[in-house]
């Protein structure tokens, strides 16, 4: 099983393809957010976090009577019970995202993936720098409009409903010219 995927990862290197780096960058995403999602609905790693703190603090509560008769104990009591604060209450540890760059980059996360999707065509058409500046374009137009919604909305409507609606709305009336003109020639 192990196998097929060492070999995969070593084609990625010696045999270098689009696709296959596109493949493996495409895993990881889903894969994250597939943790991603598990960890907002469970709760799964905060609430292990929050199991190990109680039992430290049930611990130090047990040997609070034996640290009060010794000053090496309390000293070190101390210093944990400032350190276990910090850990428990120092919300500024987690890096945060700014939700105004999150709103601009879910916006774009299609256009972005459509561009780097037609990145190995590039090279073969003489209309290179028009596709990449008509992604950069999208990119840019769509992640500006994401930054304008209402943030009263809600995350779903930024970061789920807004990004897959307008892409697959383009997409359609993109189908709709091309079957037209199809028809026409």
């Amino acid at each position: 099983m192990f196998e097929s995927i060492f070999n995969f990862l070593d084609k990625i290197i010696t045999d270098f393809s689009w696709r296959r780096l596109l493949t493996f960058v495409a895993f990881f995403m889903l894969l994250g957010a597939i943790v991603f999602i598990a960890e907002s609905y469970t709760n799964y790693f905060s609430l292990n976090k929050l199991e190990k703190e109680t039992f430290l603090l049930k611990e130090i509560a047990m040997l609070k009577p034996k640290i009060e008769n010794d000053s090496t104990l309390k000293i070190i009591y101390v210093s944990l019970t400032k350190e276990l604060d910090h850990l428990v209450n120092n919300e500024s540890s987690t890096p945060s995202i700014n939700p105004m760059f999150l709103r601009f980059f879910a916006g774009a996360f299609p256009w972005i993936l459509l561009t780097i999707a037609f990145v190995p065509g590039f090279k073969r058409g003489t209309t290179t720098s028009s596709t990449l500046v008509g992604g950069i374009i999208f990119i840019i137009i769509f992640g500006g409009a994401g930054l304008l919604l209402p943030s009263s909305w809600g995350s779903t409507i930024h970061y789920i409903i807004y990004p897959l609606g307008h892409f697959l709305i383009v997409a359609f009336i993109a189908l709709i010219f091309q079957a037209k003109n199809k028809k026409a020639t």
